[in-house]
């Protein structure tokens, strides 16, 4: 797992080089949203895989406290496809 700045991820965003995947729930998007990414809930994820592109990393956001929750959650299932 990899932290990435908010620097580094626009970069890398605007070479179009990753996934943007937010993972949080409906009620948490209603408090703040993030521009270009899609949004599949983490309850939801493991039925929706196949949205995902798989030519690109993902880079996952969520509000869990530990972000290995996350990660686990968004890479792990992924990495079955």
């Amino acid at each position: 797992m990899q932290n990435l700045s908010p620097q580094e991820l626009k970069s890398l965003l605007d070479q179009g080089q990753v996934y943007l995947l937010d993972v949080r729930q409906a009620e948490e998007l209603e408090i703040a949203s993030i521009a270009g990414a899609v949004h599949i809930p983490l309850n939801e994820l493991p039925a929706r895989l196949g949205e995902l592109d798989p030519q690109k990393p993902v880079v996952a956001a969520c509000a869990a406290k530990w972000p290995a929750v996350c990660w686990n959650a968004t890479v792990l299932p992924r990495s079955r496809i």
